[in-house]
């Protein structure tokens, strides 16, 4: 009995020695869990490789077609369901990659875009393209309006805006070609002087743009406006003196008659022809054909009221 009751004393005071060290010694910390497994499939990591290669491209050489081929990529991986391990993560690297791809073309996008314009001949096929891929980056989801990418795409097309209506100047300057033959009627020489002014104006503004003041093509049209209005005059002037040769042998006329309203009005509009207004070395000989072709017709109307 004695024995009994030391060993109940025992476990009593065991139990209150233990509930006390639970009491006031802290627990030791557990061990940090281990890392959780990689989400990332094999189909992830070979696009992560090709966005990777996309940004490493350069600046010489677009790349758009590598930016499509990596889209179709995430889609057709996408549709198999090879992205993740379940349909969330699987739906979850596509955006992921998608912003990815987008982010890093956007930005390659922007310096080719740069290089081109940095550089003095831009060349058509280039600007089409640059063209065609600005209007869809910008239309994109993933684009932040008014982020920087945004504002970088504005300055973009800033540029073509100037590109475009100088040489939307240039081509209505070049096609310029007045058809007129009333006799009332005489080359509009204030307009062509108010277009060659504005050809030089842009040459000397160096083409309201620092970037499109880099085109050879549009200086190169733009120093070419005098010579095309003048050519213009030219074919103006022939046009004119076609249309009333022979005119003599119409019976409304006599010899008074046939000077006054048609020889006279048209000589004094040839000899208006002033190389002031194009400083054109073709001037003189143009100028000199053009007064002996009427004047030749001058003389064979009065062969004609002669006899």
């Amino acid at each position: 009995m004695k024995k009994m009751k030391i060993s109940l004393t025992l476990i009593v005071i065991g139990l209150i020695a233990y509930f006390a060290w639970e009491f006031f010694v802290p627990p030791l910390p557990l061990p940090p869990p281990p890392p959780p497994p990689s989400t990332k499939t094999q189909r992830v990591e070979f696009i992560e490789k090709k966005i990777d290669s996309l940004k490493k491209s350069p600046e010489s050489k677009f790349c758009d077609d590598k930016f499509r081929d990596i889209n179709a990529l995430i889609e057709s991986y996408h549709d198999e369901g090879s992205l993740g391990k379940n349909l969330l993560e699987n739906d979850q690297w596509k955006e992921n990659l998608s912003r990815d791809i987008y982010t890093a073309y956007a930005n390659k996008f922007i310096s080719q875009a740069f290089y081109v314009f940095r550089g003095t001949e831009w060349e058509i096929g280039y600007l089409d393209i640059m063209r065609r891929e600005l209007q869809a980056l910008r239309a994109s989801n993933w684009l932040k309006r008014g982020g920087p990418l945004d504002k970088k795409f504005g300055e973009i097309q800033t540029v073509f805006s100037k590109y475009d209506e100088i040489s939307g100047f240039i081509s209505n300057c070049n096609n310029y070609s007045p058809r007129q033959t009333q006799l009332t009627e005489v080359f509009p020489i204030p307009h062509v002087q108010e277009q060659i002014l504005r050809a030089a104006t842009y040459l000397r503004d160096g083409l309201e743009n620092e970037y499109v003041n880099h085109c050879a093509r549009l200086h190169d049209g733009l120093e070419k406006v005098p010579k095309a209005f003048f050519n213009a005059h030219v074919r103006y002037l022939d046009h004119k003196i076609d249309f009333w040769s022979r005119q003599y042998r119409n019976p409304g006329y006599n010899s008074g008659t046939y000077g006054d309203r048609v020889f006279a009005p048209l000589k004094k509009e040839i000899e208006a022809f002033d190389n002031d207004i194009y400083q054109d070395n073709d001037f003189n000989r143009e100028s000199t054909r053009l007064k002996v072709k009427w004047d030749q017709e001058g003389t064979q109307a009065f062969k004609y009221f002669s006899n």
